[in-house]
């Protein structure tokens, strides 16, 4: 029976201990965060894609801008994307896509260091675009004769899905910098008015040649934070 007693003891302490280590931790957290709700808006960020602004410095065959909006809400960030794209690509033919582009979604940071502004998410987009097209090339018909062909699709829209990962970490104050990886399925295309002409590129999504399409993008954004991000310990301290 004193075993029993002592087992039962040694049980009740342990359990009790982890509910007051837990309420201290969840204490310690509201104190440092200044006493903010757990579902509040944190920060709101914006962002730009600077690989586009790299590729139009190449001179690529697209020509494009994107910029992005995030709204952290303790480990969510719920994304808005904004871009315009204008792709020529042809050598013997001649092939224009011009048109702009927007995502909405969400991410779930899965980083333990997420009050401090890291970030390591996963999550989903719903894309649409809306855009115009068009395609000129020269068809050999018969021996000797060639007939000069010019398609157009004006109004068309597509719609698509995306499953990213992404990384962030703060460089220097309130700037980040980190990239986006994006798996891009479920593609449809509404408007067509030339059955002749399928559209190849497609603003926010590339080149249809593919039922899936794979993208990886990069960011340099400025955080206002409307809850002050616990700062990094200092080196020796965990």
């Amino acid at each position: 029976l004193m075993w029993k007693f002592i087992f039962s003891v040694a049980i009740l302490s342990l359990l009790t201990t982890g509910v007051i280590g837990q309420e201290i931790e969840e204490k310690v957290e509201e104190i440092l965060e200044g006493s903010v709700p757990k579902f509040a808006p944190r920060f709101l960020q914006f962002n730009y894609n600077i690989l586009r602004f790299g590729e139009n410095v190449l001179g690529k065959p697209q020509s494009s801008h994107e910029i992005q909006a995030e709204l952290g809400i303790h480990k969510y960030l719920i994304v808005a994307d904004f871009g315009i794209a204008d792709v020529s690509r042809g050598k013997d033919y001649l092939y224009e896509s011009q048109g702009s582009y927007w995502r909405l979604g969400i991410d779930a940071n899965l980083s333990t260091a997420w009050e401090r502004g890291q970030v390591i998410a996963i999550g989903l987009r719903y894309a649409h675009a809306s855009y115009e097209d068009r395609a000129q090339f020269t068809r050999i018909i018969t021996e000797g004769f060639e007939q000069d062909f010019d398609l157009s699709n004006s109004g068309l829209s597509s719609r698509w899905a995306e499953l990213v990962f992404k990384m962030k970490v703060p460089v220097w104050k309130n700037l980040s910098t980190g990239y986006t990886m994006r798996y891009q399925f479920y593609q449809v295309t509404q408007g067509l008015q030339n059955n002749d002409l399928q559209p190849h590129d497609i603003p926010g999504y590339g080149k249809t040649n593919r039922p899936n399409s794979f993208q990886f993008d990069y960011y340099i954004g400025w955080r206002l934070n409307f809850v002050k991000p616990l700062e990094l310990p200092a080196k020796g301290v965990k």
